[in-house]
């Protein structure tokens, strides 16, 4: 009986790419993307398997930038703002 030969890279498990955004990530999505990767490696992970991290990423955008539009109306400056939203975003905004 001949077996089938098979490459082991065919076998390494494929991540949903995140690469094929419907709007590119801003600032704070990129901030947040480098610190799962860095602190929380699990969950980011679990995100790209799930096909979710665009998702997420896209989210905390939004409500940075919300956030930031916000500040800018009450008369923060806008080092006051990217430092309290630099900060936020690193340890999630949700």
């Amino acid at each position: 009986m001949k077996r089938n030969s098979t490459n082991r890279a065919n076998n390494i498990l494929q991540f949903p790419s995140h690469r094929h955004h419907k709007k590119p990530w801003g600032k704070y999505a990129k901030l947040h993307q480098a610190f799962l990767q860095t602190y929380h490696p699990s969950f980011y992970n679990r995100l790209m398997a799930l096909g979710k991290l665009d998702e997420w990423l896209l989210t905390i955008d939004e409500i940075a930038d919300r956030r930031f539009e916000l500040g800018k109306s009450v008369g923060y400056s806008q080092a006051e703002i990217e430092n309290t939203l630099f900060t936020e975003v690193i340890y999630n905004l949700r």
